[in-house]
């Protein structure tokens, strides 16, 4: 973990980190108690260092496009299957 003592990781799924190049981050979820998803990808130290966004895997029509979130919603992907859901 690039970023262990970052605030977003008291309360969200972590997934992994990935390095590619210069980005250096932290993959992870946010599962709100409505049954929503969000990313939780930490890029930094600093509270405001990640990107969050809702993205639903039944209908991926209107999720996120970049390359950073696709990896982090095939990573919960996996997440849900060795969780058993």
């Amino acid at each position: 973990m690039f970023y262990p003592k970052h605030q977003i990781r008291n309360y969200c799924v972590y997934l992994g980190s990935l390095e590619c190049g210069k980005h250096k981050l932290d993959m992870g979820v946010y599962e709100h108690p409505d049954g929503a998803t969000s990313h939780a990808i930490v890029d930094g130290n600093d509270d405001g260092d990640y990107l969050s966004g809702v993205f639903e895997l039944d209908n991926p029509k209107y999720n996120f496009q970049s390359w950073y979130c696709k990896i982090n919603e095939e990573l919960y992907r996996k997440y849900l299957i060795f969780k058993g859901e």
